[in-house]
Order: C-alpha cells, then structure tokens, then sequence
C-alpha cells in the first residue's frame, strides 16, 4: 500500500494537467480546491461498488421482540454509515450461523405481517433513507430471544481526507487512478484541453481497479419458484437440485 499526503497527490495532478512545472508548488487556495474536488470524487467512488476496497464486518447482539436498529455513527449499531449491506448472517449460541438475505424495498413491503415473531430471522431489510447521519436495519420475523448475534458486511464510503498534510495510505493502483482522474476532474478550472494520454492513464487505472475487486463480487441467481414448477423452492445452479 502507498502512503503519502494529500498535499503531494494534488501537486502531481497538477503537474500532470500541465498547470504546474517541476519544483513547483501550488497556491494556497488552489490547493484547498484541489482538495475539495479530491473529496468529491472520492465521494463520487463510494457510490460505484467495483471501486469500494472496504467491507467491513460489524456484529451487534440483538433484542428479543425488536425489529429495527439505527445504523451510523451514535445509532444502535455504532459505526459508520454504510452505502449497503453485503452479507449478513445469525450468530446462535451454537456457533450456528443462519444465512439471512437482504431485500429490496418492494420486496419488504411485500410482507403482510410485519410484527410476525421467530427465533430465527431469515430476512433483512437496510433503509439507507439519511436521517441525522443514521440508517435503519429492520429483520423479519422479529426475533423473540435475545441469544443471537447478527454479523453485517457492510460496503462502507471510501474516506474524506480531512487536510492537506494528512497521511493517506491507499491500496495498490489507486494512487494512480486518483492523481490522473483528479487532474482530469480539475482540467476545466483550469482552462485545460483533455490530454488523451492522461484520459487514457484515468480510464485504465480505474478499469484495474474494478477488475481486481470484480474477482471478490458473486452474484447469486435465483429464480422465482412459481416459474420452476417447485412451490417454495429456488433451483440452485452449483448442485442442479432445488433447494
């Protein structure tokens, strides 16, 4: 992993726009835009999955006959916000780890009774809605013991960066892909004509990226029962029965 400042990406960007030379620096407010713009975008790569390098894992024990729990930072579960939920399973006193699948918004509202009660939960719903810097966790059924322990993996924001001076340590090639998009994101500022070497460095840097983190994301398919033939039961692909 690279680590350097904030400070010195931005000068190579700068460099690499042709807006600065060899040795030289950049002012004071144009460093502060330049970090402004550093952030934005870093922001802008939160929102694309392929470009995420941190899932975090995050565990909280949960209350018999609570459905929901705020998420974020000072919420119930206290930790970052995150964008979405990966993965995420039940924990029983056993070291028996339930699988529970997270559903779409259409696919919660779907369920009638809402306040139905389990020991297991098998479903989860993350309304991601931004509300003082909090989400909401619901599980359906509720669970009605408090002996289990639910374990999220959690797509978490890449992080800002506070100031010019502070140390950033990224994963191989991003430092690559951040000084060449950033010069590319401040080339209009700067009344500068987009290079096609530069805009071809930005692209491929960022296709690394996403190839290397593609290797790490399954999609599971599933196919709706009722067009199987099989009430209840989902064909599962990897043993050519259903399930």
């Amino acid at each position: 992993m690279a680590t350097q400042t904030a400070r010195r990406l931005i000068e190579r960007s700068l460099r690499d726009l042709g807006v600065l030379a060899v040795g030289e620096t950049p002012t004071g407010p144009e460093a502060v835009d330049a970090l402004e713009k550093l952030n934005e975008l870093l922001e802008a790569w939160s929102l694309e999955r392929l470009m995420v390098y941190a899932i975090a894992e995050v565990t909280h024990t949960l209350t018999g006959g609570t459905a929901s729990y705020t998420i974020g930072a000072g919420g119930a579960i206290n930790t970052g916000r995150p964008l979405r939920i990966e993965n995420a399973i039940l924990r029983d006193a056993n070291n028996l780890d339930i699988p529970i699948r997270v559903l779409t918004r259409d696919e919660y509202a779907g369920i009638y009774l809402k306040s139905t009660q389990s020991t297991y939960s098998r479903w989860l719903y993350y309304d991601n809605a931004w509300s003082a810097g909090l989400g909401t966790i619901t599980l359906w059924p509720v669970p009605s013991t408090s002996d289990k322990t639910l374990h999220l993996w959690l797509w978490q924001p890449l992080m800002a960066i506070a100031t010019l001076d502070t140390s950033i340590t990224l994963p191989p090639g991003y430092t690559r892909a951040l000084r060449s998009n950033l010069a590319l994101e401040m080339a209009a500022e700067y009344g500068r004509p987009i290079d096609p070497g530069l805009l071809g460095v930005a692209l491929d840097s960022k296709e690394g990226i996403k190839s290397q983190l593609a290797e790490g994301v399954v999609q599971e398919m599933r196919f709706d029962s009722r067009l199987m033939g099989t009430t209840g039961k989902y064909w599962d692909y990897r043993t050519g029965e259903y399930a």
